[in-house]
């Protein structure tokens, strides 16, 4: 037991270094065992390893200086010096806080644009400028294409008014776009449309019952009335197949579907996905549309 041990237990630190110049910390079992000549884990360590010197901060606007290990690679005395220094791309510039004094790179750089102009154009450049435009003249004819390409720019809404108007514009001419089956077909074959594995299924399926008469057109092969439809008949007759599921089609749509297809003389079934389920309803419900003239 420690005979002295009350000067030492209000303390932080003991009085005497270790070998390797570490404070050592007091601790309350160091009363019955002993004061210890060398810090906490100094032997896993090595008994001479960490020697240590003073330094001074690197960082130019810095001069603290401060202790660290013979071998340590430390350069700064606080991390704020150190973000401030020797991470500049956090700033968005690699060259943030050096100067060509301190920096080789910077001081090349400065070196290279030594005497360049910065800013505006100079007299001789804009004489250049003046000499290649001169007797150029922009006609009437110029000025009004001109005005009608810059109508056409689709700019920014400034207010709710000018953002309905765009808006409005803009569903116009995809609608208008949309009418076309050139375009169709591009956008099919741009997103890699391509039959799911219901659509494969039907398709073997109406093989197997009309070989030949169906085909998978789903894909942008065939529009009508702005749609793509999934199987027309190649038959001689003007027959469509829509296949529509219930997570994507509303009920309605297949009574305006068919309405729009029979204003170009088609007839149109349309399967929902719940009645794959039933295969004997279903193969009754395409031989009777198909059947029938």
């Amino acid at each position: 037991m420690v005979k002295n041990w009350n000067k030492y237990k209000d303390k932080k630190y003991y009085d005497h270094l270790c070998i390797c110049g570490r404070r050592i910390k007091v601790k309350p079992h160091h009363k019955y065992h002993g004061i210890p000549k060398s810090c906490s884990g100094h032997n896993r360590r090595g008994k001479y390893q960490y020697q240590r010197e003073t330094r001074t901060c690197t960082n130019p606007g810095c001069a603290n200086t401060f202790e660290c290990r013979v071998d340590s690679s430390q350069k700064y005395c606080s991390t704020e010096c150190a973000n401030r220094h020797d991470k500049p791309r956090k700033h968005g510039r690699w060259n943030f806080g050096l100067t060509k004094e301190t920096d080789k790179r910077v001081a090349k750089q400065a070196k290279k644009l030594r005497g360049r102009r910065r800013g505006p154009c100079s007299e001789k450049t804009r004489r250049k400028i003046r000499t290649a435009l001169e007797g150029h003249v922009v006609t009437e004819e110029t000025k009004k294409k001109i005005k009608r390409s810059r109508a056409k720019q689709v700019r920014p809404p400034q207010t709710k008014g000018a953002k309905k108007k765009i808006g409005k514009a803009n569903s116009k001419n995809m609608k208008r776009l949309w009418q076309d089956p050139n375009y169709i077909a591009m956008q099919m074959k741009a997103r890699g449309v391509r039959p799911n594995k219901t659509e494969k299924f039907l398709t073997k399926l109406f093989q197997k019952l009309y070989p030949n008469q169906w085909k998978y057109v789903g894909d942008g092969q065939f529009i009508l009335a702005g749609k793509c439809p999934d199987f027309v008949n190649v038959n001689g007759q003007k027959k469509i197949i829509e296949l529509f599921g219930e997570h994507v089609h509303k009920p309605e749509e297949e009574q305006e579907r068919t309405i729009l297809f029979s204003k170009y003389g088609y007839q149109t079934l349309v399967i929902w996905f719940k009645e794959l389920k039933n295969m004997e309803r279903l193969i009754e419900r395409v031989t009777n549309f198909s059947e029938v003239k």
